[in-house]
């Protein structure tokens, strides 16, 4: 098997692709729970925000692509707004699917909820808002991210992540 390419910055096309997916769920997450009042849709991108933070915090600051356009632009971000990490401490960060499930609840939150309103009052527009979200928050972040892994340095030098996806159980 031949040796793919590793980016050092990635191309902007695909960090724009990664950064409107990722808007489209938040933006479609909020609309989904607008109906329960405006404190919820409200609350919802404000723990959106969180994540991203933690993200930066708790990952970016250690990853090789720290000041470097990775393949979602948050190790530019990190660079404006924290100081670097240690690069060792990347690996030691534990990475499972419960550990990662808050960033799930990002998805899962509107699916769930919008599921509920849809069992009180069907309407189609939330139906398709329902099944985009769940199509850009899972399969097409999938899809994304095994493009993104597939050209990363900090694949080669050791990524949790690339661990647990890569698992065949």
């Amino acid at each position: 098997m031949a040796k793919s390419e590793i980016y050092e910055t990635y191309p902007v096309f695909g960090v724009l692709l990664c950064n409107i997916f990722a808007a489209g769920v938040a933006l479609l997450g909020a609309y989904i729970l607008w109906p329960y009042g405006i404190a919820v849709p409200a609350l919802y991108l404000i723990y959106v925000f969180l994540m991203e933070f933690q993200t930066l915090r708790e990952g970016c600051i250690y990853c090789y692509y720290y000041g470097k356009m990775c393949f979602c632009g948050k190790g530019l971000c990190a660079a404006r707004l924290l100081k670097k990490g240690d690069p060792k401490k990347f690996m030691e960060k534990e990475f499972t699917w419960k550990s990662i499930l808050p960033m799930f609840m990002i998805a899962l939150l509107p699916i769930v909820l919008g599921a509920i309103l849809l069992l009180i009052e069907f309407d189609w527009i939330l139906l398709a808002a329902v099944i985009a979200i769940g199509v850009l928050g899972f399969p097409a972040q999938g899809v994304i991210h095994g493009w993104a892994c597939k050209y990363c340095k900090q694949r080669e030098i050791g990524c949790p992540a690339c661990e647990l996806f890569s698992k065949k159980n």
